[in-house]
């Protein structure tokens, strides 16, 4: 008896530790950082979004210049206000539109520093959110509030663009 419980009490002790190094090491190997830095000089070339509503797949596509008056800027500040770390594993390659699904790509075009520019993919879905650079995804920290954020600002906008596929 006293066997099975010391086994059960190194069980529990072994797996708490475990827990304890992956918490410090994605501490450590995982640091975020801004996603983009007002020394880019930021702006967004383009939104493209996709949703399912009444059965039927929309899709839109938005040159930056046609945003409405106040929304880039708006959508710059949000961009500024945010923060990505390295992803434990890649997003998922492929969305498939649903009823009452939303996807949104932001295109941020910069000045210079590592990268020219940078898609912002945001979705109602868990798993499709990243902030991309060529092929490399980083996790968006927060990413369902910025979710949420980013289409309250563009959905009146999204719908006037939106055609049936």
């Amino acid at each position: 008896m006293k066997n099975g419980l010391h086994r059960r009490w190194r069980a529990v002790l072994c797996i708490g530790v475990l827990v304890l190094a992956a918490a410090v090491a994605a501490a450590v190997f995982l640091p975020t950082r801004p996603m983009v830095e007002p020394a880019d000089n930021p702006s967004v070339g383009f939104v493209s979004a996709d949703f399912g509503r009444d059965g039927e797949t929309y899709s839109a596509d938005i040159p930056g210049s046609e945003l409405p008056d106040g929304v880039e800027d708006a959508l710059i500040d949000l961009f500024l206000g945010a923060e990505m770390r390295n992803r434990v594993s890649s997003p998922s390659e492929t969305y498939t539109v649903s009823e009452g699904s939303v996807h949104i790509c932001v295109r941020v075009l910069m000045d210079g520093g590592e990268h020219q520019s940078m898609f912002v993919n945001l979705s109602s879905r868990p798993g499709y959110d990243s902030a991309q650079f060529g092929d490399t995804h980083y996790q968006i920290i927060g990413h369902e509030k910025l979710y949420q954020e980013v289409y309250a600002l563009l959905s009146d906008v999204i719908s006037a663009h939106a055609v049936k596929w």
